[in-house]
């Protein structure tokens, strides 16, 4: 069995009854264009992503850094600017859930050699209400950083959708080095909504219809500018997924693997298909998901491949052996091997549409 291909037009978008309501500016204050040239402001941040998961499970997703408190929350922030930030390493952050009236102490973690915060809270014995909650971190008492967790029902049944941002939301020319080079030197305001998109993403959405992750190959350092966009379309997302360019190239370093490198940075099947399949594992196993990308860096190949996983086409061995023939580099195929057997695995839980853009590269 195919996946059905949904065309999702704007005119779609405007026909839906529901209201996007737009969370708060993602950064607070701007910037007063003085400079803090030797750090001498700089405070520790947590600058941290929202999540999507069930009422059983809180994640964080993050990274602790020393920020001047001016630059946090500036519109005109560049990834450019955000291309090396001073990690905090090894520092112990206090994690709370707020919502509903109640506060509830998550535990305490700790962050690691590149300032980075990945955790998962059990919190089913808090027998939550699902809803949006407000996650904060501390360090040494004092509150740094905040994301929201959007946390659904086990038993839910209504889709979740997973889009991809460049030729899919946003116009985006990277097809040479002077135009990535440009991006680098991007705002938020600079950057161009593909028509319909914004009001196509706040119609699925809706009231909490719809919870919203997207799912970029851009490196994590694009984070802010793409939070930003967002926020100026009134795009009320749930969940913002990037490349850990970083990442990839200390693991091959480190292994000598240097002809695995450049496959590995340019790989967008293997690190869409992790991150699927990671995204899934914190979904209630009867919820549903919409995927949108567009035909530019193989979105409908591991769309297709994804699909046929989740509808139990293919076992965990035909996984690996599909992945290895589209030549999905190593560093994502010995991922997605230790964590496929993980997922749970129905038709029921398959995608039940997917969405291509159809660019001019076809």
């Amino acid at each position: 069995m195919s996946p059905r291909i949904a065309l999702l037009a704007a005119l779609s978008a405007l026909s839906l009854a529901g209201a996007c309501t737009t969370t708060e500016q993602p950064y607070q204050g701007m910037s007063d264009d003085s400079g803090d040239f030797f750090g001498l402001f700089d405070e520790p941040y947590a600058d941290l992503y929202n999540s999507t998961s069930s009422v059983e499970s809180v994640t964080l997703r993050g990274r602790l850094v020393e920020e001047d408190p001016d630059d946090i929350g500036d519109l005109r922030t560049t990834p450019l600017d955000q291309v090396t930030q001073d990690e905090l390493k090894n520092r112990d952050v206090e994690v709370s859930l707020h919502g509903n009236g109640a506060t509830h102490e998550l535990g305490t973690i700790r962050s690691d050699d590149e300032g980075y915060l990945d955790a998962q809270f059990a919190v089913a014995n808090l027998q939550l209400a699902p809803g949006r909650y407000s996650v904060e971190v501390s360090v040494d008492g004092h509150m740094v950083g905040s994301s929201l967790a959007t946390l659904l029902a086990s038993d839910r049944q209504t889709p979740v959708v997973r889009s991809d941002v460049d030729l899919t939301y946003l116009q985006t020319n990277f097809q040479s080095l002077g135009a990535m080079l440009s991006l680098l030197r991007e705002h938020a305001a600079d950057k161009v909504s593909l028509p319909g998109m914004a009001s196509l993403y706040q119609a699925l959405r809706g009231d909490d219809a719809m919870p919203l992750t997207f799912l970029s190959g851009s490196p994590k350092f694009f984070k802010r500018t793409l939070e930003s966009k967002m926020f100026l379309d009134g795009v009320d997302q749930d969940g913002v997924v990037l490349k850990p360019f970083k990442d990839i190239t200390a693991s091959n370093l480190l292994s000598l693997s240097f002809r695995d490198l450049v496959p590995a940075l340019k790989e967008q099947i293997g690190f869409k298909m992790f991150w699927l399949l990671t995204l899934r594992t914190q979904l209630p196993a009867s919820t549903p998901e919409v995927l949108m990308g567009d035909d530019s860096e193989a979105d409908f190949v591991v769309y297709n491949i994804y699909y046929r996983f989740m509808a139990g086409e293919l076992s965990t061995q035909e996984l690996h052996a599909e992945l290895a023939g589209v030549n999905v580099a190593s560093f994502w195929l010995e991922a997605i091997d230790e964590l496929a057997p993980r997922v749970v695995v129905s038709g029921d839980a398959a995608p039940i549409a997917i969405y291509i853009n159809q660019t001019e590269n076809l």
